[in-house]
């Protein structure tokens, strides 16, 4: 799929077909409908996972103000209008700082990992497995996507092609102007040429 038209900029290792298998078995305008809840579910369990990380109750005061203030995020309206796996990422974001202010450091390192094979976002969190030590964790925030990655590669040989042609566009300068996004939603729909004609539409630098 690496290959295929308007796959350019589909930046999602292997491993994310695997993550994202399930949505092939619905249709494009039924997948999007159902990734769009995924999105919205794992954001607001992220942010309650979060406000338990301070010490707040989701359900009293502060959850009230996070609530009403995601409600008006510009990257949360961005991430459930186009469709962006940003929601699992925050989730498995949040799990992971969860596990490591706990102590669980391996399993905040499986967490990383997950959000890993899923898009390659959160990378730089590796830096603070390295500056605390904590190999163990690392190893298996690196071990995760490449297993993932290779069972794909092993099912479908085509995907190496990330490799060969989508690593080098991972450190390619994107700006607002280019109009660009990598989403699941953005990168379909220039091959079957049909919107997904239930997205609330609404005006911003992003929007085709």
């Amino acid at each position: 799929m690496y290959t295929e038209k308007g796959a350019g900029d589909l930046l999602y290792p292997p491993s994310a077909l695997l993550m994202l298998l399930p949505l092939g078995a619905f249709s494009l305008p039924w997948a999007g409908r159902l990734f769009f809840f995924v999105d919205l579910a794992t954001i607001l369990a992220a942010t309650a996972i979060l406000l338990k990380l301070f010490g707040l109750r989701w359900r009293g005061l502060a959850g009230a103000i996070a609530l009403f203030g995601i409600s008006l995020a510009w990257p949360v309206l961005f991430t459930l209008h186009a469709g962006n796996v940003n929601g699992p990422l925050l989730l498995g974001l949040a799990l992971f700082l969860l596990a490591a202010a706990s102590g669980r450091w391996t399993m905040g390192g499986v967490w990383l990992g997950l959000t890993l094979a899923l898009k390659p976002l959160l990378a730089p969190l590796l830096l603070v497995l390295m500056l605390y030590r904590r190999w163990r964790a690392l190893a298996m925030a690196v071990a995760v996507p490449v297993l993932l990655s290779g069972v794909v590669l092993l099912a479908a040989p085509a995907t190496r092609h990330f490799s060969t042609g989508r690593c080098g566009f991972c450190f390619t300068v994107r700006t607002m102007r280019s109009r660009m996004s990598a989403s699941p939603s953005r990168v379909w729909p220039r091959d079957f040429r049909s919107p997904i004609p239930w997205r609330p539409r609404f005006n911003s630098p992003f929007s085709h």
